[in-house]
């Protein structure tokens, strides 16, 4: 999960993907995060993952990256400032009236509090891009070694790539609509979900995986899944940027993800961070960025004279207004009665519906 205010949830995702990966290819626990001991372990762990990332991706780290301890009440605040940062009341009003009047939000619906009680149920960690640090978030319980150690590769790869590129300045230079937000998303997301995922699947076929501590702790975290299904459509869209993401990067399926070298996906993160996907209808759908002959450009819609009949005719204004790419719309247009299923977060073409494109 990359910080600033984090998009989406990371160690549910990071859960999925890690089964995904299993399917694909001494039950001793970790300490708990929040014991002395524990820290110094997580940072000689992370000073050893921070190798097999470099070896994977085939860059070297400027420097060390600091990595610091956060209990949950100092992550709650954390996020606490960062979405009030993000939003602040003159900009939630007319939002949260916007996703109540279109369903992505019930109607009683409260944007702040869903949002940070999604965000504080889940994170286990994240990497910030203005402390430039890897903190990692107390939790209740015990992870298997190999759960920890491929979240703290999801993690520096956020922390690798930050170095190579400063990613909060390509964010603030990336735009400030809605559109926009998730396509750095799915880039910086795509990135660490896709290395993640192959530093798992290596892991995997060398067997140094618990198998018993894993199943335990994916059984733990899938259960948790549900909440995914009982989120209300403006927020679980949010967690597209891994899959859609790591796919994008890749130009394949999902599920050729892991087979893809680090270096491939590299070299498109640069390309993609030199020349910034224009929409989420392009991350979505890969050849229309890639492809220079289908490239397909967003078009811009001038509501200007719309806005005027507004005013003049009905002596009413506009309150609220962003830009909507392919991955908003889908939330828009799906059916409100829909069943939700939360398997359908493995495949970027769920992502999208008919009404979207």
């Amino acid at each position: 999960m990359l910080h600033r205010l984090p998009r989406s949830p990371g160690s549910l995702v990071s859960a999925a993907l890690i089964a995904f990966t299993a399917v694909l290819g001494a039950s001793r626990q970790a300490p708990s995060p929040g014991s002395s001991d524990a820290f110094e372990a997580l940072e000689q762990q992370a000073t050893e993952v921070a190798r097999e990332v470099e070896e994977l991706r085939g860059w070297k780290f400027k420097g060390p990256v600091k990595t610091a301890r956060a209990s949950q009440a100092e992550a709650r605040r954390h996020l606490e400032a960062a979405f009030d940062k993000e939003y602040p009341p003159n900009r939630l009003a007319p939002r949260e009236a916007m996703m109540r009047l279109t369903g992505l939000l019930p109607s009683e619906g409260d944007y702040r509090a869903a949002t940070l009680a999604m965000l504080e149920s889940q994170v286990a960690g994240f990497y910030d891009t203005e402390a430039k640090a890897l903190f990692l978030v107390d939790q209740p319980g015990t992870m298997p070694p190999f759960v920890l150690r491929t979240i703290l590769a999801h993690e520096l790869t956020h922390a690798l790539d930050d170095q190579a590129f400063d990613l909060a300045a390509i964010e603030r230079a990336a735009g400030d609509s809605e559109d926009a937000r998730l396509v750095f998303a799915a880039l910086a997301e795509g990135s660490a979900s896709a290395l993640m995922m192959q530093y798992a699947a290596r892991r995997l076929v060398a067997g140094q995986i618990d198998a018993a501590g894993l199943q335990a702790y994916l059984e733990q975290e899938m259960a948790r899944a549900k909440l995914l299904e009982n989120l209300p459509r403006g927020l679980n869209s949010l967690f597209a940027s891994y899959i859609c993401g790591a796919a994008f990067l890749a130009r394949k399926d999902v599920a050729a993800v892991v087979a893809t070298s680090q270096r491939e996906i590299g070299e498109n993160l640069v390309k993609a961070l030199k020349d910034l996907p224009r929409s989420s209808e392009q991350i979505v759908h890969p050849d229309a960025y890639w492809d220079a002959a289908r490239r397909d450009e967003p078009v811009r819609v001038d509501d200007a004279s719309a806005e005027r009949w507004l005013r003049e005719g009905t002596g009413q204004g506009v309150a609220w207004r962003d830009t909507f790419g392919e991955l908003q719309t889908a939330a828009l247009t799906e059916p409100r009665d829909l069943q939700a299923d939360s398997a359908k977060f493995l495949s970027a073409a769920a992502w999208t519906n008919p009404g979207a494109i």
